[in-house]
């Protein structure tokens, strides 16, 4: 016994306590792969340097630098420092970019964006009236939609021009083209504005915040300075808040006409308090596609609206005794359908409806739920997500077609993810389980690893020098279950 307890007492030795300290300062976060930007002709990818200098182009099937797309160093106009984030028009003739941000909520941020053009090696400002938030080129990379305050603009690149599209300055509680903070908590939304197909109409949203009680909360810290200027007291945040029965923002959408530089209330059948979660134009440009959700969020509905009559249709509809949970990014239009996720029959899967709404085909089946839709290859017909198949506490990659024949991608057991290229032959991978951070790889199609990113290797030696209890899975032993797969959810008795 003796000899048994010192030799645990070495054990234990050996290895090294956790601090909690080192845990709040980020010593065991994974390294992820760096964040990357598909190019349109699928071959390659763009993403940042490590010095944040220079946007580079990368061929996804041998990882070797092509070409230097940008170098703030080199560039004419305004000089940055570095960038931290970017996004191509259509064209991929011009980019913007931007150098810093402030944030507002948990996803939302002001920052100063700037317009690259690649022709001219020109670095411009995109506004000098102020800080900006969600910027987007229109189709036909032209033009650029932001929001500045609580207005939305839109910068004509071809005339270097700025157009006001609302005016809402003295009216603090409007919003327009940018989600309240219950929007962007619950639905997890930023911009709510969308571009018609032939960039002809920019749609958005506005919120009504004047109902909605104010909420208070005091900030602490070094940085917080009190109306003396001291930094020894709080200071106060406030915001507005709808707790449980409390009004919510009253929402409405509408659609500006950018030739005649005019906006017309669409007529959404929505009752006072209800949401407007995604608004998104088709690939028609005479249709605009609203969702609704009910304030209980147990009935969604999609309308068609028209842009120039403001008239509505409506093409989906959705109920659950309990909740709905409609997966907003997963619909996906095209000229001739669209794709829905829903729990209809008991289980979330996936369905392709008509272009308005009347057939509907169910894609996935089984006594399993989709978590996440990744998304369509329109060419071959090739639908691609993630799901809790074969073992809830896993999620496994998939792709199946028209005639519902589907394909396994993923075959390492634990937490698999995917980001596709624009022409779905190319995706980065994702792996971890119980015991492993992320592992990231580009594979092609079929889920065939071509090479590794990012193994987190000095993640997992700094985690196999600490002293800390093993994860253990605990199932029902009432049931026919194992630690392995999941055999027979029904068989458990309680």
């Amino acid at each position: 016994m003796l000899i048994l307890s010192l030799n645990f007492c070495f054990l234990s030795a050996a290895k090294q306590p956790i601090i909690l300290d080192s845990i709040a300062a980020g010593a065991y976060r994974s390294a992820p792969a760096p964040e990357f930007k598909s190019m349109q002709d699928g071959r390659y990818y763009t993403c940042i340097d490590p010095s944040g200098k220079c946007l580079i182009r990368y061929d996804y099937q041998t990882g070797k630098p092509q070409e230097t797309i940008l170098d703030v160093e080199k560039t004419k106009g305004v000089k940055l420092e570095k960038i931290i984030g970017f996004s191509f028009n259509s064209m991929e003739n011009k980019i913007i970019v931007w150098s810093e941000k402030k944030p507002i909520y948990r996803h939302s941020f002001t920052t100063e964006y700037f317009v690259y053009d690649r022709r001219r090696n020109f670095m411009d400002s995109l506004s000098v009236n102020g800080a900006q938030r969600d910027a987007s080129f229109s189709p036909d990379g032209r033009s650029v939609a932001f929001a500045r305050g609580n207005n939305l603009y839109i910068k004509r690149l071809d005339y270097g021009t700025e157009i006001t599209v609302t005016s809402d300055e003295a009216e603090k509680n409007i919003l327009n083209g940018v989600a309240d903070w219950v929007y962007e908590e619950e639905f997890e939304q930023t911009g709510f504005y969308s571009w018609s197909p032939d960039s002809k109409c920019l749609a958005y949203v506005r919120f009504d915040e004047n109902a909605v009680p104010t909420s208070t909360f005091p900030l602490f810290g070094k940085n917080q300075v009190n109306q003396k200027g001291s930094n020894y007291y709080n200071s106060f945040y406030n915001y507005k808040y709808p707790a449980a029965g409390e009004p919510n923002s009253s929402v409405s959408v509408y659609a500006y006409n950018i030739q005649i530089r005019s906006a017309k209330k669409m007529n959404v059948p929505i009752a006072s308090g209800d949401y407007i979660p995604r608004i998104r134009f088709t690939t028609n440009s005479n249709q605009l596609a609203v969702m609704t959700l009910n304030r209980e969020q147990n009935t969604f509905k999609m309308y068609y609206l028209n842009p120039k009559s403001a008239t509505s249709t409506l093409i989906l509809t959705d109920k659950n005794d309990k909740y709905v949970d409609p997966m907003y990014d997963a619909i996906h239009f095209t000229s001739r359908n669209f794709t829905y996720v829903s729990e209809k029959d008991g289980y979330r899967h996936l369905y392709l409806c008509g272009a308005n709404g009347g057939s509907q085909k169910q894609l996935t089946s089984g006594k399993w739920d989709l978590t996440k839709f990744i998304g369509c290859d329109t060419i071959r017909n090739i639908y691609y997500y993630q799901s809790t198949e074969g073992n809830p506490v896993k999620r496994t990659l998939y792709r199946v077609d028209l005639k519902g024949k589907k394909l396994k991608i993923s075959e390492r057991p634990g937490v698999n993810d995917a980001v596709f290229n624009s022409d779905y032959s190319f995706c980065v991978q994702t792996w971890s389980d119980i015991k492993t951070p992320p592992v990231s790889s580009v594979c092609n199609a079929l889920g065939n690893e071509i090479r590794v990113l990012e193994k987190n290797q000095d993640l997992q030696s700094k985690l196999s020098k600490l002293n800390y209890a093993e994860k253990v899975f605990y199932f029902c032993t009432c049931c026919r279950w194992t630690n392995v797969e999941w055999l027979d959810v029904e068989a458990c008795k309680f």
